[in-house]
């Protein structure tokens, strides 16, 4: 996933729900945009794998992130370093995940939430089966083309990738496929068969 664009495209939604300033764009060049979009992707990733963030965690964020703004005096205008400054984060981790504001976002929020998670995460950004991590090359590299390997591939990846030039060489393909379809069939499927 590309979280820069997943950011710059979530921030640009939320700001035209929250202004209702519908041809709204983010301007990159001005005030060091993808400059404070690249610190955040930096310090998130202080607290998480950012390979393991995906399009839920980030809708989750700017839900929490403009919740946060609804009510406070801001002429109705939210900064992005607002959304995603050191502040903001800090903010996001004391206090994002906690029962009230989930019932708070569903009771009172007047952004759609069923709406916007949709557009972005069931569409948009719906996740690639076949990208490869260079973790899981590592782990597919660790005991290549012994049984050992297999057992590593079983625990440590997601097992066949036909996209994957080390998959496609390993004398174990055969049982990796079968392994993959018994223990992940969705992923079997979306992986052989879409």
């Amino acid at each position: 996933m590309n979280h820069k664009q997943a950011i710059i495209d979530l921030y640009e939604l939320f700001y035209k729900e929250f202004t209702g300033n519908k041809s709204f764009r983010l301007d990159l060049n001005r005030n060091k945009q993808e400059v404070k979009i690249d610190n955040f992707i930096k310090n998130i990733g202080k607290y998480y794998n950012i390979n393991s963030i995906g399009i839920d965690f980030l809708v989750r964020y700017f839900l929490f992130q403009f919740y946060y703004w609804k009510d406070k005096n801001t002429n109705r205008k939210i900064q992005i370093e607002w959304v995603i400054g050191k502040k903001a984060l800090e903010r996001f981790l004391r206090n994002g995940f906690n029962e009230k504001f989930e019932f708070f976002i569903h009771k009172e929020n007047d952004i759609d939430f069923s709406e916007i998670y949709h557009k972005f995460a069931v569409t948009k950004y719906q996740p690639d089966f076949n990208e490869e991590s260079e973790r899981e090359r590592m782990e597919k590299k660790r005991f290549f083309n012994t049984e050992a390997g297999l057992v590593n591939c079983l625990e440590n990846t997601s097992l066949y990738n036909p996209k994957s030039d080390i998959c496609n060489q390993c004398n174990f393909v055969g049982d990796c496929k079968e392994l993959l379809k018994q223990n992940y069939y969705k992923l079997y499927k979306a992986r052989l068969n879409g």
